[in-house]
This record gives structure tokens, sequence and C-alpha cells, in this order.
């Protein structure tokens, strides 16, 4: 009989939509086996925008008993130099492992900006009960691109 090689996806979150430049940033990064088969211990890559590979990891199980938690990787990145968009690479490489499954990749994408030279302060206020919302997550989105006037 033939095996066909399992299919494997890959899902990357957690990672910032922009990053200081040269700073260290992290994402996650689940594998999923068509099988659910356990690919804890096996290894992604991260390859940058010139195909460069600058990180590999190593898959760990969930710490969660969760039916839909998958291997996951935390994985460290050094943020370019340079001042654009980026589109990164995750491979999830053929393993010899007892049943073959299928390479995998996906991409993300980021952008870089300089280190902010001021600091806005926000409060939050409750639209209905006009109190305070206590640790309240506010994203502000740099523009990349800056006009001098």
């Amino acid at each position: 009989f033939v095996v066909r090689p399992h299919i494997v996806s890959l899902t990357v979150s957690e990672a910032p939509s922009t990053v200081v430049l040269g700073d260290p940033f992290n994402i996650k990064v689940e594998v999923r086996c068509s099988a659910d088969c356990d690919l804890a211990g096996q290894e992604v890559e991260v390859y940058d925008h010139e195909g460069t590979k600058v990180a590999t990891a190593t898959l760990r199980n969930a710490p969660s008993p969760d039916v839909t938690a998958r291997p996951y990787a935390q994985i460290e990145l050094q943020a370019p130099k340079i001042e654009r968009r980026f589109r990164w690479t995750v491979k999830f490489p053929a393993a010899n492992l007892e049943i073959p499954h299928e390479e995998a990749s996906c991409t993300f994408a980021f952008g870089t900006a300089r280190r902010p030279e001021h600091w806005v302060t926000l409060q939050v206020i409750d639209r209905d009960t006009k109190t305070p919302v206590e640790d309240a997550t506010v994203l502000l989105y740099p523009h990349l691109r800056t006009r001098e006037v």
C-alpha cells in the first residue's frame, strides 16, 4: 500500500504589526497535522525577506489539555534596521518522521519604524458610566512614511 504524507498547516499569531528598528520581537507559531499527529519535538524555521534563515525553534505541546491546543513555538526574532514593510516566512520542513508529513509554510508581515520621539498618554472613559476603564489596550499604528511640512 502507499502511504501519503500527512498535510501540515502553520499559523503565525502574536506577530506585532510594527517593530522598532533593530529591536527584538516575538511570534507564536502553531502547527497542525491533518491526522492530529503529535509534532512536538519537530522544528520550524523562519526566513527573512531575502530568504535567509534567521531562526529555528522546536515545537512543544501546549500547556492546556484543551483538545484544540496545537504544538507551538514562541520565537524571538530581530527586526531589520531598515524602515519599511516586510514579509517573512515560517516553514515546517519535511521531517524524518515514522509517518511522512508534507512541508508547509506560512508568511507574516510587519513594518519597522523609528523609536518614538514623543509619548501620548490616554485615559479611556466608558461611554455609559463615564468612569475610567482600567487596563484598557489602545492600539496606535504609526505611519511608516513621514512627510515634512
